[in-house]
């Protein structure tokens, strides 16, 4: 169940907050204003915003790696119990380095005609329409009313200049969400060969999918199928779904990759703005502005905030919920209070190999033969860790770069 917020300013967790949280602001007072607000951050390029923060990420993962490599050194050959922990734990945080501040640096030159040629007009039709178009898709996937985690937030009228500049800052924090969440469920059910004939109620993956996306499964629309999903996603998005994905499946133009990942690739590589965009495409505008804004900053800002000491992790409230946390948690972990040294690893490492030696395969689901395959792929230090776990962080690093956490 979604717990309300109390505050426009708390931001969404998961797709279903952050289309409830736009569709809270739709009204024209709340879209003006928060037009205006986009517009004053992002002609500052966000250098007095709490974002700043982001960067201390990069810090972090150069002490985590340092103090791996560190620990490596020290290892016995492979034949030591515990060396795949250290070395997949290194590979991984090779992996993750970059993760938060994406995969390749956005030149000034082609994030300024989206900063600069954006206006206040230009944005707020860009919000209407967009906010328009998650009210078509959130009443086709949903039967009867469903709770809004914003409708006992303050209105729009109650908030601050700050906080409603810290709304235009969540309105690019959320676009990446939105965007991938949509249009590969979009990508999933136009065409053949996914969900297009496949209702919720009948497809377990199809019903998880939209589950994840934070709705409760008695409100999900289960016998709506991904051909009419698909319909609606396009009337709400017309153009842009029209002219990127119609032709994904199954005939395919030279330009777009037949996979998901590669055409997101693909969009950020050759996108430019447009102003007919403003009311063409809403969804891939504000995703690329988002995209292109906050992979810059990221490059380009350099934070003079502290890396905070963390208390150790050592309740069950601690536990990673997310992919955010949990990136946060192995790069914590690893380098003791986020400053490198090996006193973490060792003691993840000797905690993975009791582990390994206790359940031999019992508690885990899986047969004793299937254990000892895990446990043998996890224990060498060849191609097989590669693809088990560096392979896994390479491809968030490469596919998903450019989510910011």
């Amino acid at each position: 169940m979604t717990l309300p917020k109390k505050s426009l300013t708390q931001p969404p967790t998961n797709l279903k907050e952050a289309i409830d949280w736009v569709i809270r602001l739709k009204n024209d007072d709340a879209i003006n204003d928060l037009a205006k607000a986009l517009e004053q951050l992002l002609k500052h390029d966000g250098s007095d915003v709490a974002m700043k923060v982001l960067d201390k990420y990069r810090t972090v993962s150069k002490s985590v790696i340092k103090g791996l490599e560190d620990a490596n050194k020290k290892q016995d050959p492979p034949t030591k119990p515990f060396y795949f922990a250290h070395t997949a734990l290194h590979k991984l945080s090779l992996g993750l380095g970059p993760f938060p501040s994406g995969s390749a640096a956005i030149s000034r030159e082609r994030l300024e005609p989206w900063i600069f040629a954006v206006r206040t007009a230009n944005l707020q039709k860009l919000i209407k329409t967009f906010a328009g178009g998650l009210e078509k898709f959130k009443s086709c996937i949903l039967q009867g009313s469903n709770n809004s985690a914003y409708n006992s937030a303050p209105s729009w009228n109650n908030l601050t200049t700050i906080e409603k500049r810290e709304c235009a800052a969540i309105l690019l924090g959320i676009m990446p969400v939105v965007y991938i969440g949509l249009t590969y469920l979009y990508w999933q059910c136009e065409g053949t060969g996914g969900w297009d004939q496949e209702s919720p109620s009948q497809d377990e993956g199809f019903k998880q999918f939209l589950k994840a996306f934070g709705y409760a499964e008695n409100d999900l629309n289960k016998s709506k199928k991904g051909q009419e999903i698909a319909t609606q996603l396009r009337s709400a998005f017309p153009s842009h779904l029209k002219n990127a994905y119609d032709t994904a499946k199954p005939k395919q133009p030279s330009n777009i990759s037949p996979t998901y990942p590669a055409f997101l690739g693909k969009l950020q590589e050759t996108a430019h703005w447009s102003p007919s965009l403003s009311t063409s495409h809403p969804l891939t505008s504000l995703y690329l502005l988002s995209y292109y804004f906050i992979t810059n900053f990221l490059y380009t800002v350099q934070s003079t905030i502290p890396i905070p000491i963390h208390p150790p992790l050592s309740t069950s409230l601690d536990r990673p919920s997310n992919l955010k946390e949990a990136i946060n948690w192995i790069l914590r972990v690893t380098g003791k209070d986020g400053g490198g040294g090996q006193d973490g690893t060792n003691g993840l490492s000797d905690k993975v190999k009791e582990l390994l030696d206790e359940v031999k395969g019992a508690d885990t689901g899986l047969s004793p033969e299937e254990f000892e395959k895990i446990k043998e792929a996890l224990g060498s230090s060849g191609s097989s860790t590669t693809g088990l776990i560096s392979k896994l962080a390479a491809d968030f690093s490469s596919s998903l770069g450019m989510i910011p956490v």
